[in-house]
């Protein structure tokens, strides 16, 4: 089995095994809160930073990696404008927090 099939198989199996916890009952509500604290105010940081460290360029700038996160923020802002702005019919001060938020996300 190739390694992108192992790791697609674990992610979904993991989010599997959670809405099976939660739907059993063996998970609560308030207890969602605690995890997503805890992912978003040290898992994450701890994951970012260890992937920092960890990154080794060996003297190459990574033009294809900088090309395409800032081609997909670029697409994602201006898409996020036009709906804020011509869907939504606001005016261009909110579509361009419309825009920062989608790219954000």
């Amino acid at each position: 089995m190739s390694p992108l099939t192992e790791t697609v198989l674990f992610v979904f199996s993991l989010v599997a095994l959670g809405y099976l916890a939660g739907f059993t009952g063996y998970l609560k509500p308030a207890s969602g809160e605690g995890i997503s604290e805890f992912a978003i105010n040290v898992a994450m940081p701890l994951l970012l930073f260890q992937t920092m460290v960890k990154s080794d360029f060996h003297g190459v700038a990574p033009w294809s990696l900088w090309g395409a996160y800032f081609a997909a923020v670029a697409i994602t802002w201006a898409a996020g404008h036009l709906v804020t702005t011509r869907i939504f019919g606001r005016d261009a001060r909110a579509g361009v927090v419309g825009g920062g938020s989608s790219a954000f996300s």
